[in-house]
């Protein structure tokens, strides 16, 4: 979608804002010119809905956002402490580290009511070992969650530690009821 750009999202956080709304959906898949700008600005829509309990957001392939997205998007969940689904997808954005990964961690660890998480950062092939600390550490602060779905298939710089490290983490959470895992092109269950 080369015709989506950031003057799209800035009109869309103008609309986000003036909502009530539980729910947030939006799919940004291949908008090539989406920038960290335009996150920037939809996350500040975001942070005026004082009821989010749904977050869904598709920014896959968009291969210009960079950690600087995560780290906004992270600022997001300082507003909405409510949220308890949260459904991420940067797959194919391939300028995300583990800084980014690290960034939006931090901003989980602000969320209680947090029950269910998605995240795809398939093809991010600058993720590492070390951000899986990071995000599982998010993770067990909380004794609510019930799913969980990570998706790092394509992330070569993925070893046995990380894997290691995400099993030693669920291990932890006696609330979860169902898990699904992608590396490598097996899915573990």
């Amino acid at each position: 979608m080369e015709k989506i750009t950031d003057e799209c999202l800035k009109n869309l956080s103008g609309c986000i804002q003036r909502l009530e709304s539980l729910l947030v959906s939006l799919n940004f898949y291949k908008c090539i010119k989406i920038t960290n700008e335009g996150v920037r600005v939809l996350v500040e829509g975001l942070k005026r809905l004082k009821f989010l309990e749904f977050l869904n957001l598709n920014f896959e392939k968009c291969d210009i956002i960079t950690d600087k997205s995560l780290e906004t998007l992270g600022e997001v969940f300082k507003a909405c402490n409510l949220l308890q689904f949260i459904s991420l997808d940067f797959g194919s954005c391939y300028n995300i580290t583990d800084q980014g990964l690290k960034s939006l961690s931090e901003g989980l660890q602000r969320l209680d009511s947090l029950h269910s998480i998605h995240l795809n950062f398939s093809w991010c092939r600058l993720i590492r070992d070390e951000c899986l600390k990071a995000l599982c550490g998010s993770i067990q602060r909380s004794s609510a969650f019930k799913t969980i779905k990570l998706n790092l298939l394509g992330c070569k710089r993925i070893t046995d530690e990380g894997l290691k490290t995400i099993g030693g983490g669920l291990r932890k959470l006696s609330s979860l009821q169902s898990v699904s895992l992608y590396f490598g092109g097996f899915i573990i269950l």
